[in-house]
């Protein structure tokens, strides 16, 4: 420790040897022997350390980590650094700037499809927080990347939605189901928007239509058409009352 904190690197990886000599599964000094190779500038022996370290704790986000950020900043092996971050939004799948560092290096290796999945991750990661802007950009980008995406339209049709900008939302759910018709969800939210306008005959259909393609699962869509079917009811006695009177 004394060695590092005087820069001396040689003196502290023959230190950091002479432990791991006695003690090779000792992660703690496999660690400072990897980090002391890469202040040397030594990434070939800093990433061999790093996999020891690995061979002993392959479930150590941070080790994931750090690995990936020398294959990443260091070494530019791009398809290394994927490898140890994907395994890191494994082991903490809540880390948004593990899927923003996964995108740069999907987009560093032009794999679009897999730089289209990290930013579905990230936008349903803000989707929780409830931060609908963040969610938006994050689910236009994995449009972008991906222009198939049917999901992505749709959940970029989501934060739409919520950000009050009902047209654009319908677009962009009827691209998803021009992609891939057996979304239920869409189905189900197509017909949000008509209820909500009281286009009750038209929300019923994809109500329908989102029970059809998900009967075991879809709450959602049975208990819109019964709030639907109510409120029809409630219509009908308030024309019948108005005809008695």
């Amino acid at each position: 420790m004394a060695y590092l904190k005087l820069e001396d690197y040689h003196n502290a990886a023959d230190a950091f040897k002479k432990v791991i000599i006695l003690d090779p599964k000792n992660v703690l000094f496999l660690k400072k022997l990897a980090a002391t190779y890469c202040r040397q500038g030594n990434m070939e022996a800093s990433v061999d350390m790093y996999q020891k370290c690995l061979n002993v704790k392959p479930e150590d986000f941070d080790l994931n980590l750090e690995l990936a950020l020398i294959y990443f900043n260091n070494i530019q092996n791009y398809h290394e650094a994927a490898i140890y971050l994907k395994k890191c939004s494994e082991l903490n799948p809540g880390r948004i700037d593990i899927y923003k560092k996964l995108f740069d290096t999907y987009r560093k290796t032009k794999d679009h499809l897999n730089a289209s999945d990290a930013c579905m991750s990230m936008g349903d990661l803000y989707l929780e927080k409830d931060d609908y802007e963040n969610a938006r950009n994050s689910f236009c980008c994995a449009v972008l990347m991906n222009p198939r995406n049917a999901f992505g339209h749709w959940k970029m049709g989501l934060t739409l939605y919520q950000l009050g900008h009902e047209e654009l939302a319908f677009k962009k759910y009827k691209h998803a189901i021009a992609i891939q018709p057996d979304i239920p969800d869409v189905y189900c939210d197509i017909g949000v928007i008509f209820d909500k306008h009281g286009l009750l005959k038209q929300a019923k259909v994809f109500y329908e239509m989102a029970i059809k393609l998900s009967p075991d699962d879809h709450d959602n869509a049975r208990l819109n058409l019964i709030d639907m079917s109510m409120k029809k009811l409630d219509l009908d006695d308030a024309m019948t009352d108005n005809e008695k009177q």
